[in-house]
């Protein structure tokens, strides 16, 4: 079984070949919840859903920021593995986080296929 994330988007495609790295955080609803880094920058966090379907919780240029959004909208997520630059005062990056919640609403968007 292939523990790969590939997104397949209406206008956006994410190839394991542009994954930089990929590390287990945590868990969501009993699903595993992923912190998947691409080789252009862009920091994701990630639930593999059971049915297969990988749905972009959060997505920004630093990790923190795309996990205080991840968390910011899905209050049952479990986060048991972080690392020393997750921890950032929310005060740090309050002016990116409109930008980037509005990249994470996008691909999901795409996604969904809407």
């Amino acid at each position: 079984m292939s523990t790969a994330i590939f997104l397949r988007m209406d206008q956006m495609s994410i190839s394991p070949e542009e994954v930089k790295d990929r590390k287990k955080i945590g868990t969501l609803d009993g699903d595993d919840v992923y912190r998947v880094s691409l080789r252009g920058g862009l920091q994701m966090i990630a639930a593999k859903r059971k049915s297969g379907k990988v749905e972009v919780l959060g997505a920004a240029s630093h990790r923190a920021i795309a996990l205080h959004i991840a968390k910011k909208k899905n209050s049952n997520l479990k986060v048991d593995e972080l690392a020393k630059g997750d921890f950032w005062p929310v005060e740090a990056f309050a002016s990116e986080l409109p930008k980037w919640e509005r990249v994470t609403e996008e691909i999901r968007r795409r996604a969904s296929g809407v």
